[in-house]
């Protein structure tokens, strides 16, 4: 076995060394040596009264601690405290509600919108629609301009054949029916 750490040295002088160190100290001479001169210095340390320091000293302390605080630059305020001020708390509220109002009222509706009304005819494309979801769909639909409501609504493949999976016989039919129509075959 090695000899003790400093930290086992302060253990033993505190008493309160593991069972397996004590072993080694029980037959180790170098280590025991330590152990007793530790103790014996630790003894002289506690027996020295420290001096209380002179009446001066505290003056004189507080004397050099005012002077090395004067002397350090005071740290410069962050960026956002010369900006931020209740003038611009108002204006950026001010843009908010500015903003806020020109999203809601948004752009004219597409072309695309105003034909499907027409060919409703209604000029609210929502109305007489009992489905809440398609209502809700339309009405934001109507925000966006033309090339962003196609690039909004292109399906995905797995979205197609999810719709085509739902449908019953009687609308897959009228599907075949619109599509050949729409390519110009007929019935």
């Amino acid at each position: 076995m090695t000899h003790l750490s400093p930290q086992q040295f302060a253990d033993a002088i505190e008493g309160a060394l593991a069972s397996i160190h004590k072993q080694h100290l029980k037959e180790c001479e170098a280590c025991r040596t330590q152990v007793a001169s530790l103790r014996s210095l630790t003894t002289e340390v506690r027996a020295v009264r420290a001096a209380e320091p002179s009446p001066l000293f505290w003056d004189h302390l507080s004397e050099r601690v005012r002077a090395a605080t004067s002397a350090e630059p005071i740290p410069a305020e962050p960026w956002w405290r010369g900006v931020w001020n209740p003038a611009m708390t108002i204006g950026l509220a001010v843009a908010t509600m500015a903003l806020v109002f020109v999203v809601r009222t948004g752009p004219a509706r597409p072309a695309a919108i105003d034909e499907l009304a027409q060919a409703r005819g209604s000029a609210d494309v929502t109305a007489g629609v009992d489905d809440e979801s398609f209502a809700f769909v339309a009405r934001v639909a109507s925000t966006l301009d033309t090339e962003d409501l196609h690039q909004a609504a292109q399906p995905t493949p797995d979205g197609v054949d999810a719709a085509l999976n739902q449908l019953n016989d009687e609308q897959r039919a009228a599907l075949v029916r619109l599509l050949q129509t729409k390519m110009g075959r007929g019935e």
